[in-house]
């Protein structure tokens, strides 16, 4: 690669790697829905209890299962099979996903209810996120590696940045408004 181009993201192994690139994406897109559902479910606790400690308990029904099932994650993730267990994980973020939505749209106005299904949801992703970091190498050859990983913190920081400027655009939507103060 000519020296003037050192400085860019190196995109190889998303040329080379249908595997790699497939799980890029798909990690991309799957992090900015996350980033969605918790502003959601932030902002759904705030309207119904109108509460700043309520929506700070969320980060407890969040770090207590993110640290405890992470402690095993490591040893999961080296027991079986990358491959399925990310899709087993996959699943089960989509179906907590699904059931956010369905309570929302229910009408529902059972605080205790989100806070246990966001802390099924941190649950399980502190077994996906070492899964799906585990998958990188054996997914590029060695010399692609260090792009490859490049590339999956690269998605990260997007998402940090996307994540909220998109539930912002969205939150703005007249349908939605502002969250009213009482």
């Amino acid at each position: 690669m000519p020296r003037r181009f050192r400085l860019l993201v190196d995109v190889e192994p998303l040329k080379w790697s249908a595997a790699f690139r497939r799980l890029w994406v798909g990690n991309t897109l799957s992090s900015i829905g996350g980033a969605l559902t918790s502003f959601a479910v932030i902002l759904q606790i705030y309207r119904l209890t109108h509460s700043s400690f309520a929506v700070g308990a969320l980060g407890l029904a969040q770090v207590i299962p993110l640290l405890t099932v992470g402690l095993l994650a490591g040893s999961v993730t080296d027991a079986v099979d990358r491959r399925r267990l990310a899709l087993i994980t996959g699943t089960m973020q989509t179906a907590v996903s699904v059931a956010l939505a369905a309570q929302a749209f229910a009408g529902l106005r059972v605080t205790w209810l989100l806070y246990a299904l966001v802390a099924i949801q941190s649950a399980v992703a502190a077994i996906d996120w070492p899964v799906r970091a585990a998958m990188v190498p054996s997914l590029l050859p060695a010399e692609q590696r260090t792009a490859g990983l490049a590339l999956i913190r690269l998605s990260f920081q997007v998402v940090l940045v996307v994540g909220p400027a998109l539930a912002g655009v969205i939150t703005a939507a007249p349908r939605l408004g502002p969250p009213t103060l009482r």
